[in-house]
């Protein structure tokens, strides 16, 4: 969960509510309180005694459940927009060439053209407003992965330890960081 908008979305959809305390977040969930930090890399941590840590592991869970739901929403929301505006271009196009064939305008045939024009520009608006949504969303996930991988990297340098091999691979969203420790003899 690296993204604030999503993750606040998140908390609502739960029943949580949230308030921003600096860089933390105080969150209230089934009667208890509890600080989450967000980290360099933009992801997020609470830090509870052992005896709270199954409410918090409940916590997250509901959260991470509720975050990949409104992912998976956004994602559906954007074809079924692409869907409807290929419909409504293919049938002003209909409208078009049925106009030319008859060779007349009707008014009814205009009023249905303007109607189709309108529909299709919301569509198209929605579909915009939806794809900054992803782009942001997208832009969260880079930005914690670049900011991980130089974490991670720089924990290595400091430990003694040197980087064997590191695989991006871009289709399963994975990086694979391979580290061996330097030896001294």
């Amino acid at each position: 969960m690296v993204d604030q908008t999503c993750l606040n979305e998140a908390i609502a959809r739960i029943g949580a509510t949230a308030t921003k305390n600096g860089a933390n977040l105080n969150v209230r969930y089934n009667g208890n309180v509890w600080t989450i930090q967000r980290k360099v890399n933009g992801s997020y941590y609470c830090r509870v005694e052992q005896s709270q840590a199954r409410y918090v592991d409940e916590l997250f869970r509901e959260l991470e459940s509720a975050y990949q739901n409104i992912q998976r929403e956004r994602r559906e929301a954007e074809e079924r927009e692409r869907r409807r505006i290929a419909k409504l271009q293919e049938d002003l196009q209909k409208l078009t060439d049925q106009a030319s064939f008859e060779g007349i305008k009707h008014e009814e045939l205009e009023l249905d053209r303007s109607q189709i024009q309108k529909e299709l520009q919301a569509s198209e608006q929605t579909l915009s407003e939806l794809q900054s949504k992803s782009a942001e969303l997208e832009k969260s996930r880079e930005s914690y992965i670049s900011i991980t991988k130089q974490q991670v990297e720089e924990k290595a340098k400091e430990g003694s330890w040197g980087l064997a091999a590191m695989q991006d691979d871009p289709n399963k969203r994975r990086t694979r960081i391979q580290l061996r420790r330097k030896v001294k003899n």
